[in-house]
């Protein structure tokens, strides 16, 4: 079976001599696990299709009994340049990417995750000031998992909550920093971001939230 979608690449894996299995966050089939085939090869034409931050309109076929399926063909529609050239914003990316692997389930359909990722890239991308990008994605993530705090905002100023969850990141311009706010919502963030996924972030050793 042949399908398409327009996806995210989240991360990639080598498999075998020349193949990667690559992490791909679509719009209507949600986090899928997807064989490139023969990509690690310098002159492979799907190769640029299959690197991590990628957005494309990907061609998968699926075939009857087997675990993965092959990415046959496909576009790129965004490579976002500016994030790729600072250090910082790869770093952030990687964050943003990582947690959408650790808290999501394959197969499962989720657009309005799908729109929260490319946001939040396309925010990264374009805006030079992004201090609390990271934490409004995790919080929104979260709440999009069913396991997040808008409802109750522990105590916070009810402005800077509301701020923190606009799903398009336009709210974020009118938080100004308070450093000892902003790390109590942190500390609350990690934690249940570790237990809903049971598992350590590896970027959080490079970022800070």
């Amino acid at each position: 079976m042949y399908f398409c979608d327009k996806g995210i690449v989240l991360r990639q894996r080598p498999l075998r001599d020349s193949d990667k299995i690559v992490t791909v966050f679509t719009e209507n089939y949600g986090r899928l696990e997807i064989s490139f085939k023969s990509v690690r090869k310098q002159k492979a034409k799907l190769r640029p299709l299959s690197e991590t931050f990628v957005m494309g309109d990907f061609r998968f076929y699926a075939k009857n009994g087997s675990a993965l399926p092959v990415c046959t063909g496909g576009k790129i529609i965004s490579v976002f340049p500016s994030l790729r050239s600072n250090n910082t914003k790869i770093l952030n990316a990687f964050y943003i990417c990582e947690l959408m692997v650790n808290l999501t389930p394959l197969g499962q359909p989720a657009k309005e995750k799908f729109n929260l990722l490319k946001n939040a890239l396309e925010y990264l991308e374009k805006e030079e000031k992004n201090s609390f990008l990271l934490l409004s994605y995790s919080l929104l993530l979260l709440e999009y998992c069913g396991v997040g705090f808008r409802k109750s905002n522990l105590g916070f100023d009810e402005s800077i909550w509301e701020n923190l969850h606009k799903d398009d990141f336009s709210g974020l311009k009118e938080l100004k920093e308070d450093s000892r706010t902003f790390d109590l919502i942190e500390s609350y963030v990690i934690d249940k971001v570790r237990e809903h996924s049971g598992r350590e972030i590896n970027s959080l050793k490079f970022v800070k939230i």
